[in-house]
């Protein structure tokens, strides 16, 4: 071998070792070669968790790892910038995919992915049922129909147990009476409205669930004519309700003596929360005032709402916070400008997330998300912002959250589970079919209950893990 020759495979090996350390060096610090450009990049990353554990991970169709039992996450490393498919399978549950755009140096993020069995039956729990209503995240009230006369009776249906108590002495009672409507005032209270099957009288009645075999209390200081009723448990029980001449009264239960007023202003309406009277008043101010009245009040509002007439109002607080419902609009307080700012028309129900940082709006046919907190996953996305879920043919017929990123929903008698993710895809799962279903989610036992043609039925397990796994 000439020395030309060696000077010249020296040169080479040189280039080489030298290409070889900067790349190296780049590797070491996240940069690979993109061929398709030509050119060094900074690296990205994925990271999944799903739920349940020990599902296959597919990136653009190819395997590349399983979740683990203990760790039930994925984080695909030295990614190069730019979209990807990612698709989550385990066997005999329904598959989960979306594309994500992974950008230089930052990780694109999917958590809380749940995967629903691939099967769901839907069993009769329950017959003559005309109706149920929460208590909370694992009991119900029932409204059932007996005997020949299908006479009405109420029950305690506890989800999580399986387990159904007989209101012995109140259905006795109620035999004699038709239920007009019955208002759940909080967890171990109801409040009915009932019409005596002889005098046709009709009025409030209230029913206290911490005792057992409860009976109905009955409440002359209220009507029809009186509205916002609303129960203080921490007061002795003391009820507070709007009342003609645009006043508030109180009323001890266990009192005799007469209602009192407790605040003098033309009020529109009222909510009690977290022990703090939300007011609007007929001149459309909105003011915040201390159930025990220890502090001044605080107004929330700087420009008056103008109110309409024959309109109906409403206020709701989530998170702190108040909203007003006017008919079927939907404002919420912009905390800045000191003002209500109208967010939704026709809007139907507004259900807070199990970990209230978002509402789950729905309209006639559409189904929306409004965020009450800043978010960082899916995307980054302040509060105050709306995600669009979806638009139907026909109206949405009821919904509510499974999880705090999860929800179901009937749309044509179709019961649909659906994410709220709604980046490149939104994946959603058709479960069952059931005529004009009224669904309820138990976060106890963690199935899904639909009231069908005055049958109850229950879901098969829909998740394998609590909330927040």
């Amino acid at each position: 071998m000439t020395k030309k020759t060696r000077t010249f495979l020296f040169l080479i090996l040189s280039a080489f070792f030298v290409l070889a350390a900067i790349s190296a060096v780049f590797y070491a610090q996240g940069y690979r070669f993109d061929f398709k450009n030509f050119k060094f990049l900074k690296t990205g990353g994925i990271f999944v968790k799903v739920s349940p554990s020990n599902a296959n991970i597919i990136l653009d169709q190819k395997l590349i790892g399983r979740t683990q039992p203990i760790n039930d996450y994925l984080f695909i490393q030295s990614l190069l910038p730019k979209e990807y498919n990612i698709k989550i399978e385990k066997e005999g549950y329904s598959s989960w995919s979306k594309n994500l755009e992974v950008k230089e140096t930052e990780v694109a993020e999917a958590k809380n992915i749940i995967l629903f069995p691939q099967k769901v039956s839907f069993i009769v729990t329950k017959s003559n049922i005309k109706n149920f209503y929460p208590l909370d995240g694992e009991k119900i009230i029932l409204q059932k129909l007996t005997g020949s006369s299908q006479a009405e009776a109420l029950s305690i249906y506890d989800l999580g147990r399986d387990k159904e108590t007989e209101l012995e002495k109140l259905n006795i009672f109620l035999a004699g009476y038709e239920l007009l409507e019955l208002k759940t005032l909080d967890s171990q209270s109801l409040l009915l409205y009932l019409k005596n099957k002889k005098t046709l009288k009709e009025n409030y009645f209230f029913v206290d669930l911490k005792t057992d075999n409860p009976l109905a209390q009955k409440t002359d200081f209220l009507s029809k004519k009186t509205g916002n009723i609303s129960l203080a448990s921490s007061f002795g029980e003391e009820f507070f309700f709007w009342q003609e001449g645009n006043s508030i009264f109180k009323k001890s239960l266990n009192s005799s003596d007469l209602p009192v007023q407790f605040l003098e202003d033309k009020i529109e309406t009222f909510i009690l929360a977290n022990g703090y009277f939300y007011i609007l008043t007929q001149d459309g101010k909105t003011l915040k005032i201390d159930q025990s009245k220890n502090f001044p009040n605080q107004e929330l509002t700087e420009k008056q709402f103008n109110l309409k007439e024959n309109s109906i109002y409403e206020l709701m607080v989530f998170d702190g916070r108040p909203f007003l419902k006017e008919d079927e609009s939907l404002y919420a307080l912009d905390e800045k400008n000191k003002s209500f700012e109208k967010i939704f028309d026709g809007i139907k129900s507004v259900k807070p997330s199990p970990f209230g940082d978002k509402l789950l709006c729905q309209m006639q046919n559409e189904i929306e998300v409004y965020l009450l907190k800043k978010i960082d996953v899916p995307s980054q996305e302040p509060a105050g912002s709306k995600i669009f879920i979806s638009r139907f043919s026909q109206p949405v017929q009821g919904l509510d959250w499974i999880e705090n990123d999860y929800f179901a929903f009937a749309d044509a008698g179709q019961i649909t589970l659906s994410e709220t993710d709604t980046r490149s895809n939104l994946n959603t799962y058709n479960i069952g079919q059931l005529a004009d279903p009224k669904i309820w989610f138990c976060q106890k036992n963690k199935k899904l209950f639909v009231l069908s043609n005055n049958s109850l039925f229950a879901s098969d397990k829909l998740l394998q893990t609590g909330l927040g796994f």
